[in-house]
């Protein structure tokens, strides 16, 4: 029996999700290097402390606009290029709610592969390309249940873009709030810069 499943994790994009009728999981990332190599001299980014009033409103593919406070527990923090992270969730057949009861479990793994600038609504920023895979061991059904692409700016604590194998559930940052003790820029003259 072959069967497509949608995967259900969390994201940072937790809002756009949950308006998108999928389940959120808690799980936590497990890390397979805790440091960047002692030779490695890329960009790296930590996990951002979140101040009171910050926030991110992204837009999906299907206009379904929604409104974070939070990064998601599933980036495998420190990022470095060539980073990879895995963590645990489940999966529902394709085409089914979220609360269905026929649930797989999932492994998703994600590598670094690039820092690039990366145009989205609310500006230009330099991001870490993330790659992502679900894979599951379940017998006769399909071995890998989904890939998604994130991309993480540091300067702005969250994710900006994420583009899954759906339009509708692809998110782009639309608009951000960081606090004045952030030490980052004001996202007022940020998003003037780069507006597509």
């Amino acid at each position: 029996m072959n069967a497509r499943w949608w995967v259900i994790h969390q994201n940072a994009l937790c809002v756009v999700v949950c308006f998108l009728s999928l389940l959120i999981s808690s799980c936590a990332p497990t890390a397979y290097l805790l440091t960047p190599p002692e030779n490695y001299n890329g960009p790296t980014a930590g996990r951002p402390v979140i101040q009171k009033g910050e926030y991110w409103i992204y837009e999906s593919g299907n206009l379904t606009k929604g409104k974070s406070a939070t990064v998601s527990p599933n980036i495998g923090f420190p990022l470095w290029i060539g980073k990879r992270w895995s963590y645990e969730g489940s999966a529902v057949p394709f085409g089914q709610p979220a609360t269905s009861p026929s649930r797989i479990s999932t492994t998703m793994t994600c590598d670094v592969v690039a820092f690039k600038q990366i145009t989205v609504t609310a500006g230009t920023f330099g991001a870490f390309e993330c790659q992502c895979e679900c894979t599951h061991s379940t017998p006769y059904y399909e071995p890998g249940c989904g890939q998604w692409t994130l991309w993480y700016a540091p300067d702005v604590k969250n994710v900006i873009r994420s583009k899954t194998e759906s339009t509708a559930t692809s998110v782009e940052l639309l608009e951000y709030k960081l606090s004045p003790q952030s030490g980052k820029v004001p996202p007022e003259r940020t998003s003037e810069k780069g507006v597509k």
